[in-house]
């Protein structure tokens, strides 16, 4: 029975991804100004950066944005999840309190960088705001919501977005094909621990895991025999991955296994690769895939857009004074009723901004 190494809380992983590529502008989007405590807030004011201020109507949209996506992707019994005794809604509530604050500090460098908003861009807005109160129908009402309020939301999503692009905009897009090369490979895989009840790796003792070496010593013999298995037949037989195949591209994978397939050709088989969690066997299959290497270079266009985004983003926020209503936020509970709308608040943003 082959078995598979779980890094961490997968769950939770998944989640993240979804809330960055769902819930904000930019997944490359992570620094953000430290929130702090104080008191003498407005009535219903979740925190303030500076001059800038976010009030429970607007955080509500965003985190129940949020809240009908999980529950359409993975249904309503992924709120009773728990990792390591936290909650979904706790890890929502987080995220989405560190993403508003972060475009509320985004407007800020926009007034720092001297970049506004057209006069299209806010006749944009006040569309925006008058499709998406129209989706909420009778549910703008019970969450506080109106178009005004809305369309201000959307002024300040979209100016982020202007200085997100104004600050990346010189990052060099060209990628060599080395660069960016993706391979893909057969591999052998046995573990030399297991999986923990919190879902950590456990290393085995030394004893085992020298027996377990020797193991893909020997089978690594018995392809290398004329007379022996094939690699495939072996992968069936010995492998305790549940991938057969894996591709991937530099900086991916552990170093010691890179340094060596990458200066393979196609059809070498490697001696025994020892990485953190395992000894590997792998086969080259392709020493250039052209597909992955194109995706390959949209992440590395992403990356390098980021980290230029990071170094003037992290800088600024630095020097920002946030304030925390902490007993206003630790009050508020998002689940409840569905908007139960055609399109998300995010959706009618790229549907007036982008066509």
């Amino acid at each position: 029975m082959k078995k598979k190494i779980i890094i961490g809380a997968c769950i939770f992983a998944m989640i993240a991804l979804i809330v960055s590529s769902v819930i904000f502008i930019m997944q490359k989007r992570e620094g953000r100004p430290e929130i702090v405590f104080t008191k003498d807030f407005a009535q219903n004011e979740v925190f303030r950066i500076n001059s800038k201020s976010c009030f429970v109507p607007e955080i509500s949209i965003y985190m129940k944005t949020a809240e009908d996506q999980y529950t359409n992707i993975y249904g309503e019994e992924i709120w009773d999840q728990r990792i390591k005794g936290e909650t979904l809604e706790d890890r929502l509530k987080s995220t989405m309190l560190a993403r508003v604050a972060q475009i509320k500090s985004m407007n800020l460098l926009a007034e720092s960088m001297e970049i506004s908003l057209e006069d299209s861009e806010i006749e944009l807005s006040q569309r925006a705001g008058k499709e998406y109160v129209d989706e909420l129908s009778d549910k703008a009402e019970s969450l506080g919501v109106n178009q005004g309020l809305v369309s201000k939301m959307y002024e300040e999503y979209a100016l982020a977005d202007k200085v997100y692009k104004k600050i990346t905009d010189q990052v060099n897009p060209e990628i060599s094909d080395d660069e960016a090369r993706s391979i893909t490979v057969r591999q052998i895989v046995l573990f030399k621990g297991e999986e923990a009840e919190d879902g950590s790796f456990a290393p085995y003792d030394e004893a085992k895991q020298k027996a377990i070496k020797q193991k893909a010593e020997d089978v690594l013999s018995i392809i290398r025999d004329s007379n022996g298995e094939s690699f495939e037949d072996c992968v069936d037989k010995y492998s305790e991955s549940d991938q057969e195949t894996l591709s991937f591209s530099k900086g991916e994978m552990p170093q010691s296994l890179e340094e060596i397939a990458f200066n393979m050709s196609n059809g070498d088989i490697s001696d025994v690769i020892e990485t953190e969690d395992s000894y590997i066997i792998i086969q080259i299959l392709s020493t250039f895939d052209k597909a992955a290497t194109d995706e390959n270079k949209v992440r590395i266009l992403r990356q390098r857009k980021k980290e230029a985004f990071d170094k003037v983003y992290n800088e600024f926020s630095a020097a920002l004074m946030s304030e925390l209503n902490v007993k206003l936020w630790e009050s508020l509970n998002f689940r409840g009723e569905s908007l139960n709308t055609d399109k998300n608040f995010f959706e009618v943003y790229e549907q007036v901004f982008k066509n």
